[in-house]
Formats: structure tokens, sequence, C-alpha cells
């Protein structure tokens, strides 16, 4: 063969294989059975929601029980205080102090040292005065006696009161402020 015959056939192959190919026409087949038609999807009309409205600071604070802010609480208070220092858990006592123990005015470290001058420390707390409040908080008095044994043999009587106090139900206040806390000792020497 004549290399330009080749040349020719090899390009027409080259071609051929390189053209797309035209899909041949399917043979003719039974139409498909209808469908049932189909419901056409209707879009629902946009909805309008209203912002739910936003609680006042009234309605966020917190509620204490009510069991938690009476005079009885406050009482419990200062009967585990007192007991706590004749049991020598001066750290436990020191815990009960408002503002985190700040209202002791003395650090944690220190606060024992007062109390370890004692061999026996007992206290007696009396009936509730007036609770009162001021400036978002509530303040309850108690009479203490103290009958208390030195080590160094001595006897000491003491008197006066303890204050405790809460933060009321305000916005922003934490549920440790709600509790009742020791404000004030106020001890006095009797005879």
């Amino acid at each position: 063969m004549d290399s330009r015959l080749l040349t020719v056939l090899a390009a027409a192959l080259l071609a051929a294989s390189c053209s797309p190919k035209q899909a041949e026409p399917a043979p003719a087949a039974e139409p498909p059975a209808a469908a049932p038609a189909a419901a056409p999807v209707q879009t629902p009309p946009p909805v309008e929601v209203a912002p739910l409205p936003q609680p006042t600071p009234a309605q966020t604070a917190p509620v204490t029980p009510p069991d938690q802010a009476s005079p009885e609480a406050a009482a419990e208070v200062a009967r585990e205080y007192f007991a706590l220092l004749g049991a020598r858990q001066y750290g436990m006592a020191w815990d009960l102090w408002a503002g985190e123990g700040s209202a002791s005015g003395v650090m944690r470290g220190d606060f024992a040292n007062h109390y370890t001058k004692y061999a026996t420390y007992k206290a007696t707390i009396g009936t509730t005065g007036q609770q009162q409040g001021a400036a978002g908080s509530s303040y309850i008095d108690f009479p203490v006696k103290v009958d208390a044994t030195l080590k160094n043999g001595g006897v000491e009587h003491l008197a006066g009161t303890v204050t405790l106090k809460r933060v009321n139900d305000v916005p922003g206040s934490t549920d440790a402020q709600r509790h009742w806390h020791i404000a004030t000792v106020d001890l006095k020497p009797t005879p």
C-alpha cells in the first residue's frame, strides 16, 4: 500500500474515534402507564412571630424559700456558729460571717487566735428580737450568753447580742448572699 493511503486511512480512523458518536434512535416502546398526578406543592404563607417579652429584673431574681429567710433559719445559723466555736471548728465558724468572713474583721487564719485561750465555750441563744431591713438587706438580733472556761482554769461569763444579716431577693443577689450570716457579735463580760 501506498504510504499516502495509509496516512489518509489513519487520519480517518483518528477523526472517527475523536468525533462524538451519534446516538441511534431507540426502538419504539410502549408508552409508560400514566402515574397519578401529584398534588401541587403549596408554600404556606409566612407567619409573623412576635418576640417573646423579655423578663424584667424583678422576674429574674431568684426567690428564696420562705424557711431560708425566716427568723428560725437565722437562729439556727447563730446556734451553729457558737456550737462550732465550742467544738473548736474555727474555720467553719469564720465561714458563717457575712462577706465571706470579712465581716469578722480578721483573716481566717487569725480568727482562731481569739478562741484558743478557752478550754470550753458554751453559748445560749435567746429568742429573737425584731427583724429589720435596710438597703436591700434584712437584719435580726439574738441575745447571747456565753459561759467559758479558760485553759488556765479561770471562768468567763459574757453577754450581748449576735446580729445576723441576709441580702433580700433583689436582682443580682447570689444564693449565698440570701442565706443568713453573722454580721456582728457584741459580747461583754458579766459578773
